[in-house]
């Protein structure tokens, strides 16, 4: 790939950007992976994201052992955990705090572990459509690069289309939102401080952010929705969004039946 910098003159700019890319960097659909090459013979060996191995030669630091991670395998040792959910217990199980003291490459083993996972899915996509195109009579090569994702693939355009038309038909059928709410993360929670060490931010924690704020978040729900006594709540709809550094915040709007009183004179 051709390295080129970026200049930016507006001062404005400074700290304002968290990330510059080239629209042309979406359009590789290849999976990611690592190349073992031998000195004498110059023999490359790939390693699929589905290897076990993948983890451990990837992320020393974290597997100093070689302890294999997750992997399509028939050994009866191997946990019978899916992808995510083997990440899941690789962070919770953190007994020794390597993913807590390790900050940014912590933050790059998350965000690389997700990509795999994403990419899992969207080459089951891929295949599924190229079966399907191959088993249509009226088949046109160009149609096997151009499939849609589906609504229940979260984030794709058709499930934003299909969150929005939601979102709107409610507020068609009972009418716009008695309250919107807006919550925010707070880096001096005490969940979070009492794991930090030192020199370290919240922002180190992006695991630990995810589970106090989804943990404060489920009380706040919980309050809209037995505060307004005999009301009816007519619907809640919120919307999750992150900030530059990686602090979420929550947008909510509910819809409650306003009771009016009748004064009698």
């Amino acid at each position: 790939m051709d390295a080129r910098s970026i200049e930016l003159r507006e001062p404005s700019a400074s700290g304002e950007i968290a990330a510059i890319f080239h629209e042309t960097v979406t359009s590789v659909t290849e999976p990611q992976s690592t190349v073992i090459s031998k000195q004498m013979t110059h023999h490359k060996q790939c390693i699929s994201i589905l290897s076990r191995n993948y983890e451990p030669l990837h992320y020393i630091l974290f597997f100093p052992n070689g302890t294999a991670g997750w992997g399509l395998s028939d050994l009866e040792d191997h946990p019978n955990l899916s992808q995510i959910a083997w990440y899941r217990s690789c962070l919770y199980a953190d007994n020794d705090r390597r993913f807590t003291s390790l900050r940014w490459l912590t933050c790059e083993y998350l965000i690389d572990m997700y990509l795999c996972a994403e990419e899992q899915q969207l080459s089951y996509i891929a295949r599924e459509w190229e079966q399907l195109i191959d088993h249509t009579e009226d088949s046109d090569e160009d149609n096997k690069d151009n499939y849609q994702l589906l609504a229940s693939f979260i984030g794709s355009q058709s499930w934003a289309s299909e969150q929005m038309a939601n979102s709107m038909a409610l507020g068609k059928a009972f009418g716009k939102p008695t309250f919107f709410c807006t919550m925010m993360f707070n880096p001096n929670w005490p969940e979070i401080w009492e794991r930090l060490r030192h020199g370290q931010s919240a922002s180190d924690l992006p695991f630990i952010i995810g589970r106090v704020f989804k943990a404060c978040l489920e009380k706040v729900l919980h309050i809209l929705r037995t505060c307004f006594g005999e009301r009816e709540k007519k619907y809640l709809i919120k919307v999750i969004g992150f900030q530059k550094r990686g602090f979420p915040h929550a947008h909510i709007l509910i819809k409650v039946r306003v009771i009016h009183d009748t004064i009698h004179t």
